[in-house]
């Protein structure tokens, strides 16, 4: 499948397709991936499509060629993404889409509910990054001294993965959050990406009260999916976001982080999970 970009001002998003035609579709559904992940990964979706529907799937940010023209390590302003997302849906035709995130994209898409809740029909998030605030993302992202330290680490890991060692002996990280940590410093192509994604999106908190309430007022249909054995996202964060919800949304599957997988679409199509037409 080929993918598109939408030029908006200097930002580049590059975009894959998927479902019906442009002419064709009647609802979209913007859909974010994960940290290190790409576009194509909700071509797992496809077979959850009606005929009128259209998934819009993203490169995030340092991914494929979604970028700031001439800076890569530009933060982006939470407000600024929104107007960018709306001026690409109605560049489609439409007036209002559905989010459809996992992990990173989850956080994504909860910062684009804050600012236009008003456009969304459906909200479906997997093990989505954002329930809790992690103080290492702040540090590293936000303060001058976090920065200076993540720049050494691009090029010098052995801390990280010695501290990473330590934690796991003590008993606080368990074998999976220590691989995934590894996995993240294996090489420094990955490490620069690390530090330039949490840089670009250092803004992307989500208020999670404020999320809780949108989808409330706005009767929004919501599903959250979530990991029993997932050592990076744990489910009580969906615990925490379901409670302030009015309608139960949360579903827990005997999985780890890797939801994106066919057990997770038989069960969205078994139980009747995905998107209205």
């Amino acid at each position: 499948m080929n993918k598109n970009n939408f030029i908006f001002k200097d930002y580049i998003h590059e975009y894959l397709t998927i479902g019906a035609g442009d002419s064709m579709a009647q609802h979209a559904v913007l859909a974010f991936h994960g940290f290190g992940r790409k576009a194509e990964d909700f071509l797992l979706f496809e077979k959850c499509l009606t005929p009128n529907q259209v998934i819009y799937s993203f490169n995030l940010l340092g991914h494929g060629n979604s970028k700031f023209e001439g800076s890569d390590m530009r933060r982006l302003d939470p407000s600024d993404f929104a107007a960018i997302i709306l001026a690409f849906i109605q560049s489609k035709g439409h007036q209002r889409f559905s989010l459809l995130g996992y992990s990173m994209g989850g956080k994504i898409c909860m910062m684009l509910l804050q600012r236009l809740s008003t456009y969304i029909d459906g909200f479906f998030l997997i093990a989505p990054d954002g329930v809790k605030i992690n103080r290492y993302y702040r540090f590293a992202s936000t303060t001058a001294v976090g920065k200076w330290i993540f720049n050494g680490v691009v090029n010098y890991p052995a801390p990280v993965l010695r501290f990473a060692d330590f934690m796991k002996f003590m008993g606080i990280f368990n074998a999976k959050l220590h691989k995934f940590i590894y996995l993240n410093m294996e090489d420094k192509a990955t490490r620069a990406l690390v530090r330039d994604v949490w840089i670009m999106y250092a803004d992307f908190t989500p208020d999670i009260k404020l999320v809780q309430a949108h989808l409330n007022e706005n009767d929004i249909h919501t599903v959250l999916i979530y990991g029993r054995h997932d050592s990076v996202i744990k489910s009580w964060q969906g615990e925490k976001l379901n409670q302030g919800l009015k309608k139960d949304s949360l579903h827990i599957l005997d999985t780890g982080h890797l939801l994106l997988e066919g057990r997770t679409i038989s069960y969205v199509q078994h139980n009747n999970l995905w998107f209205r037409s």
